[in-house]
C-alpha cells in the first residue's frame, strides 16, 4: 500500500477517489472486511468468492457481492465454517469509494497502511483510482 501512496505523490495526485484491496487468503480476507468497516468517509463494497470442504466431504461455494453492511452475517458464518473446514479458499475484494477523495499525504495514508499491515500479512494487491481519472 505504501507504493500506492508513493506513486500517487510522485504523479502529483493529492487525493484518491477509490481504493481496491484484494486478498487471497481465507482468514485474512475476512479480517480485511473488519478493517474496511473502520475506514471513515467511504462507501464500502465487498466481493467474496471461494468455498470450503468439511471433514465429511460436504462442500459450499460462495459468491457474494454487495455493500459491506450486508456482508456481516456472511462473514460471521464463514468464520465459523472455515475454522472446521479441511479445505478452504477465499478471494476478498474490498472497494472503498471516497466522494471527497482520500488524501495521499499526511497521517491518514500512514494510519490506513499500518492498520492493513496489522490485519493482513500475506499477499495483498492494492490499486487506486485518482480523483482526476
Amino acid at each position: 500500500m505504501v507504493r500506492v501512496w508513493e506513486q500517487a505523490r510522485a504523479k502529483g495526485v493529492g487525493k484518491i477517489a477509490k481504493l481496491e484491496i484484494r486478498v487471497f487468503d481465507a482468514e485474512e480476507g475476512l479480517r480485511l472486511t473488519g478493517l474496511v468497516e473502520s475506514v471513515q468517509g467511504a462507501t464500502k463494497h465487498v466481493a467474496l468468492e471461494g468455498g470450503y470442504e468439511t471433514k465429511a466431504g460436504g462442500t459450499l461455494d460462495i459468491d457474494y457481492s454487495g455493500p459491506l453492511d450486508d456482508a456481516g452475517s456472511v462473514r460471521e458464518f464463514l468464520q465459523s465454517q472455515f475454522r472446521a473446514a479441511v479445505k478452504k479458499n477465499l478471494e476478498a475484494i474490498c472497494e472503498l469509494t471516497f466522494e471527497d477523495g482520500f488524501p495521499t499525504t499526511g497521517e491518514e495514508p500512514k494510519h490506513l497502511t499500518e492498520r492493513l499491515a496489522r490485519f493482513v500479512s500475506g499477499a495483498v494487491v492494492v490499486s487506486a483510482t485518482t480523483m482526476e481519472e
